[in-house]
Protein backbone atom coordinates (compact mmCIF):
# COMPACT_ATOMS: atom_id res chain seq x y z
CA UNK A 1 0.00 0.00 0.00
CA UNK A 2 1.67 3.55 -0.92
CA UNK A 3 0.80 6.40 1.63
CA UNK A 4 0.83 10.08 1.31
CA UNK A 5 1.65 12.72 3.88
CA UNK A 6 2.74 16.23 3.15
CA UNK A 7 4.23 15.40 -0.26
CA UNK A 8 6.37 12.17 1.09
CA UNK A 9 5.45 8.83 -0.10
CA UNK A 10 5.63 5.75 1.94
CA UNK A 11 5.50 2.16 1.12
CA UNK A 12 3.47 0.16 4.17
CA UNK A 13 3.58 -3.29 4.09
CA UNK A 14 1.31 -5.28 6.33
CA UNK A 15 2.28 -8.42 8.46
CA UNK A 16 0.59 -11.41 7.88
CA UNK A 17 -1.41 -12.66 11.03
CA UNK A 18 -2.32 -16.86 11.14
CA UNK A 19 -5.70 -16.36 13.69
CA UNK A 20 -7.15 -19.25 14.95
CA UNK A 21 -10.70 -19.73 15.91
CA UNK A 22 -11.48 -18.97 19.96
CA UNK A 23 -14.41 -20.44 21.69
CA UNK A 24 -15.61 -17.44 22.89
CA UNK A 25 -18.82 -16.34 21.22
CA UNK A 26 -20.32 -12.25 21.56
CA UNK A 27 -23.40 -10.40 19.90
CA UNK A 28 -22.96 -7.83 18.42
CA UNK A 29 -25.85 -5.52 16.67
CA UNK A 30 -28.75 -8.62 17.11
CA UNK A 31 -26.08 -11.16 15.00
CA UNK A 32 -23.56 -13.86 16.55
CA UNK A 33 -19.90 -13.12 16.13
CA UNK A 34 -17.22 -15.77 16.95
CA UNK A 35 -14.26 -14.03 18.31
CA UNK A 36 -10.53 -14.58 16.50
CA UNK A 37 -7.19 -14.48 18.23
CA UNK A 38 -3.22 -14.64 16.84
CA UNK A 39 -1.89 -18.23 17.04
CA UNK A 40 1.26 -16.68 18.26
CA UNK A 41 2.37 -12.75 19.20
CA UNK A 42 3.43 -10.66 16.19
CA UNK A 43 6.36 -8.38 17.10
CA UNK A 44 6.57 -4.97 15.94
CA UNK A 45 9.86 -3.63 14.20
CA UNK A 46 12.72 -2.05 16.63
CA UNK A 47 11.84 1.55 16.18
CA UNK A 48 15.13 3.79 16.03
CA UNK A 49 15.43 7.06 16.90
CA UNK A 50 12.39 9.38 17.04
CA UNK A 51 11.93 13.02 16.73
CA UNK A 52 8.94 14.87 17.99
CA UNK A 53 8.22 18.23 17.61
CA UNK A 54 12.11 18.97 17.80
CA UNK A 55 12.63 16.33 20.77
CA UNK A 56 14.99 13.41 20.11
CA UNK A 57 13.31 10.57 21.85
CA UNK A 58 15.39 7.36 22.39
Amino acid sequence: MELHYRGAVYNHIEPVVEMAESHLVTHYRGGIAKLRQPKRAVASAPVGQLKYRGAWVR
